[in-house]
């Protein structure tokens, strides 16, 4: 019976000490996050950010979709953030955080992420104003694809309209502080991408169709 309770004891301590272990864990990252940010904003400011270097990169990001090469694309997820999609099965967006892109699946359709409609996916983002959505006989004020060095995600902040608990919300918050460059093709998604320790990712796919509510 001694034996029993003393094992039992040690295996509520263990538990224990994982849920504090992960819990510190995951303030670690915040904190490494939001020291990321500060150097990313610094970067911008003094102008440091090589646009060459993120076309590379988007390239590379595109070739990876179109070929349906599941290793490529997960290098482009980082480990800790993840990658996060909006999607709207309702009336209220929906955010859905993957770190391997093999585990994901449209939540309407539980379509795999390669087998999603890429219309004209491999065009050359022009690096001008993003389109503005005017729902009229078009959804865009303009065609094709797009690149700004923009962050318009965190300035609607659509999180809020989620029934995710404070602490989830934050998280995206944080995420979401990174970004540094939106690309919007208006044949199929809008895609941002951070610059987190110096390396291009993508940490933000919206898949919703706009003016469809």
């Amino acid at each position: 019976m001694k034996n029993l309770i003393y094992i039992l004891s040690i295996v509520i301590i263990g538990c224990s000490s994982s849920g504090v272990n992960d819990e510190l864990q995951s303030e670690k990252v915040h904190e490494n996050l939001k020291d990321t940010i500060g150097e990313t904003l610094l970067k911008r400011e003094n102008g440091l950010m090589d646009k060459s270097d993120f076309n590379l990169f988007y390239k590379k990001f595109i070739t990876a979709i179109t070929n349906k090469d599941t290793t490529a694309f997960n290098t482009f997820i980082h480990k800790d953030y993840g990658l996060h999609f909006i999607e709207a099965p309702g009336a209220m967006p929906m955010f859905v955080k993957i770190y391997k892109i093999e585990n994901f699946r449209y939540i309407n359709t539980q379509t795999p992420f390669f087998e999603l409609a890429f219309i004209e996916i491999e065009k050359t983002p022009i690096n001008e104003s993003l389109p503005q959505q005017i729902c009229d006989d078009n959804i865009y004020s303009k065609q094709g694809c797009f690149m700004q060095e923009i962050n318009p995600l965190n300035k609607i902040q659509i999180w809020d309209y989620t029934d995710l608990a404070n602490k989830q919300k934050q998280e995206i918050e944080i995420t979401a502080n990174t970004i540094t460059h939106t690309v919007v093709n208006t044949s199929n998604y809008t895609f941002y991408f951070s610059l987190i320790d110096n390396k291009w990712l993508v940490t933000f796919i919206d898949l919703r169709t706009p003016c469809s509510a």
